[in-house]
């Protein structure tokens, strides 16, 4: 009898022991060849337990508390692992992985990604959150909530012309490629997104790199890298439709089709779509069409692509903003009233993929690409001189006409053509990829006359001004990563880019513009990472990257005088850490830019603005990041970036319009850098409310810290901090008839706050005095998107 009741009582005394017991989990992976996977990633889904394999394969997850899991395992060239985990006890693991060409096409981008050996700042997007947040808006708006980053809308609700800034550099400092293929045009450095209009839904994943990053193809990365992989090969056969409706007439309507794997050798996939927005600002609607059309040969070691995707866009211009006085009374005024005043341009990209595994350790790809862009802006201008276009005074009779309101459109007709590579090598402690590219860019700048109001004899599409761009760009990389021991990681990336630019012919002013440039720049990058316990590690890495001038730099700047190019070196250092229900990432930085190019106000020798070399100034700061998943049911993701950015020895120039053309000079000592604010933040709190998980709700929060529009820190001259919340509602459905149904609603700036994003400023003295000329940005208030996604497998 006594030794039941003291049974009874250590069993009541263990049971919550029990309850909240944890265990190790570990285990091993390797190849169909028996060969250890060093790198693979070892995910327990649904918790913060996530690691990769170290040099023997060996993997290892401690204090797992006691429940039912699933783990997944993935390593590129190699089928995804997935089993379910009942963990009651310590559980060792063996798992092989076998080879699959359904991982072959993420060999395109591998050499330029990093992964979580590598020592720098990066933030990955899976297809999963990029379906999610892609209803109808651009691509910066799906990516906003990530570190450092702040976003913007010409037209006020995130569709037609958007922006993207990351750490205060704007998207002509940022790398951006697809499948490795550079989407910055060579010459301006842009990436305008309204031409690749839904380019999302056909994206798996996307990786935003900060700071210098690694080494990419195309302009230098100076303060981010967007690395952009579109649409695996579907296993199965699948339609999908996606339709959305909301505010500001905003719709979108896209079709996707996939054959899946047809004799498990072939694959072909076509995504067509169609977007429209009337927008928030008056006139700026946005009509967007673009399609996607892939076919795939493959085989167990080779995968070969084809891919067309093509996107069209007619957007009325709302380019100008809104002046500051009139910002409280028509938040939604246009100053373009001609009904034609559009911007219409055709791109459309070819890429040839060939991805080969010659065995488990080596890999190779390359990418053929050519890309072909073609279109105009129209613009109506009144009282404009003949002389300004080449043209004589027009003599009617005794009178002589010297100016006349006029339509006329300037055009971009341009050509992209090149080859990447990258060769990767795994083997052990040890991986290298070598890898590269060859880029060409024909671009003809020109401009046309098509209606005049006094035209005389002048013919209709009177040309009065062409130009021609040239650009050659190569560039050659090796990164390695060699592991000493368990738990250090060594890295060294080291990168050789040439550039060769021409320009020849007359720009809009009738100014002869030709000139040639040649650059050859060295950007090494070095650093390390260390293992300090299984769910801990610290890293630190110092990067140097070199940017030419751009097209506009060039062709503004003084005669007889040539801008420098720019250099960034970037020390980064960090601390990572995991466990069951928390995520923590800590990253310090410090970006010392040398020959920076900027507006200073200065103008050149026709009184046109130009940007000016400053020999010193800075960006640094802290980015924090972390993910706390306290309840099953509960999931919060947020980021916290406080930074500095700063000028040394600022020189302002103000024109003084009493004695042009002269300039009024200001020393202003270090002020800040225009549109970096020193806080950022964004929030994600999601709630699955029942049981079966099928009903999420997010509260979606972004606060931006004051913006300086221009270089000068004058509180007038700058944009209010802001803090705009969204909200979300996701119900996902299953039926006989369609298996998979998402309905997602989603409410953009649910508390209804005023708020602009971007400015432009022009200041001058006349009669003295200090004046203005400016354009804001508003953003929408209160508004909606509710998105059905269907799909039939």
């Amino acid at each position: 009898m006594k030794a039941k009741i003291f049974a009874l009582l250590l069993a009541a005394i263990m049971l919550p022991m029990l309850t909240f017991a944890q265990f190790t989990v570990k285990g091993t992976v390797k190849g169909e060849q028996n060969q250890p996977l060093a790198g693979a990633s070892v995910v327990l889904l649904n918790t913060k337990f996530q690691t990769l394999t170290d040099n023997n394969g060996h993997f290892t997850f401690k204090n797992v508390p006691k429940g039912s899991y699933t783990i997944k395992v993935t390593y590129v060239g190699y089928e995804s692992y997935m089993k379910k985990l009942n963990i009651n006890h310590d559980l060792t693991l063996n798992i092989t992985l076998k080879t699959t060409t359904q991982e072959l096409d993420e060999i395109v981008v591998t050499a330029l990604r990093a992964d979580s050996r590598t020592p720098i700042a990066y933030t990955d997007l899976p297809r999963t959150k990029i379906q999610a947040y892609n209803l109808a808006q651009d691509m910066p708006y799906i990516l906003r909530l990530t570190p450092s980053t702040v976003v913007s809308s010409d037209a006020g609700n995130g569709v037609g012309y958007t922006q993207i800034r990351i750490r205060g550099t704007d998207i002509t400092r940022i790398n951006v490629t697809i499948n490795g293929v550079p989407l910055n045009d060579p010459e301006s450095h842009g990436v305008w997104w309204v031409d690749l209009p839904d380019i999302a839904e056909s994206v798996n994943s996307i990786q935003i790199q900060r700071g210098v990053g690694t080494s990419t193809n195309g302009a230098g990365a100076f303060g981010a890298t967007i690395n952009l992989n579109t649409t695996k090969i579907a296993p199965k056969p699948f339609a999908e439709i996606i339709n959305t409706a909301g505010s500001f007439n905003t719709w979108k309507h896209s079709i996707k089709l996939s054959t899946g794997k047809i004799k498990n050798h072939f694959s072909f996939d076509l995504r067509l779509s169609k977007i429209h927005s009337d927008g928030y600002i008056d006139r700026a609607w946005s009509n967007l069409k673009s399609f996607y059309l892939a076919g795939s040969y493959f085989t167990k070691k080779t995968l070969i692509s084809g891919l067309i995707f093509s996107g069209f866009e007619e957007t009325y211009q709302a380019w100008y903003g809104i002046p500051k006085e009139i910002l409280d009374t028509n938040r939604h005024y246009n100053p373009y009233t001609y009904d034609n005043e559009i911007d219409h341009y055709l791109q459309t990209h070819y890429q040839f993929i060939v991805a080969h595994k010659f065995n488990p350790n080596l890999n190779f790809n390359a990418v053929l690409h050519y890309t072909k862009g073609g279109g105009y802006y129209e613009q109506y201008k009144d009282h404009q001189k003949y002389t300004d276009y080449g043209l004589n005074p027009l003599i009617i009779g005794n009178d002589t006409i010297e100016k006349t309101d006029l339509i006329r459109r300037k055009w971009l007709d341009n050509d992209f053509y090149g080859l990447i590579y990258s060769l990767s090598y795994t083997k052990d402690n040890f991986s290298t990829a070598f890898g590269g590219g060859f880029n060409k860019y024909n671009g003809w700048h020109f401009g046309r006359i098509i209606w005049m109001q006094y035209a005389g004899d002048i013919p209709i599409r009177y040309e009065w001004y062409r130009n021609l761009g040239v650009k050659t760009d190569f560039n050659v990389y090796n990164k390695t990563h060699l592991n000493i021991g368990q738990r250090l990681n060594l890295f060294v990336d080291l990168q050789i880019r040439g550039i060769k630019y021409h320009i020849r012919g007359l720009d809009d002013d009738l100014r002869n513009i030709t000139q040639n440039h040649q650059y050859l720049f060295f950007n090494p990058k070095a650093g390390f990472l260390y293992q300090i316990a299984n769910n801990q590690s610290i890293y630190a890495s110092v990067a140097v990257a070199h940017r030419e001038p751009k097209r506009s730099d060039f062709t503004d700047y003084p005669i007889g005088k040539t801008p420098k190019p720019e250099a960034l070196y970037d020390y980064e250092a960090g601390y990572k850490f995991h466990s069951s229900n928390m995520i923590f990432n800590a990253n310090l930085y410090y970006m010392d830019y040398y020959d920076q190019l900027i507006l200073t106000g200065e103008i050149n020798d026709v009184g046109a603005p130009i940007v000016t070399n400053v020999p010193r100034s800075y960006r640094a700061g802290i980015e924090l990041a972390w993910g706390i998943r306290p309840f099953s049911w509960l999931d919060w993701n947020a980021n916290l970036s406080l930074s500095q950015n700063k000028i040394l020895n600022y020189i302002d120039h103000t024109d003084d319009w009493d004695h042009w053309p002269k300039q009024i000079v200001d020393t202003l000592g270090t002020t800040d850098i225009s549109f970096s604010p020193p806080i950022i933040s964004a929030s994600d709190l999601l709630i699955k409310p029942l049981k079966n998980k099928n009903l999420q709700i997010e509260w979606i929060s972004k606060y931006v810290g004051r913006q300086y529009i221009d270089n000068t820190s004058n509180i007038e001259r700058s944009l209010h901090p802001y803090w705009v919340n969204d909200l979300r509602f996701q119900y996902d459905l299953k039926t006989r008839l369609v298996p998979e149904i998402n309905f997602i609603l989603q409410i953009n700036n649910v508390l209804n706050e005023k708020y602009e994003t971007f400015a432009w400023v022009y200041k001058y003295y006349s009669n003295g005095k200090l004046h203005e000329m400016n354009g804001y940005f508003p953003q929408a208030p209160r508004n909606f998107l509710f998105t059905v996604r269907m799909k039939l497998e």
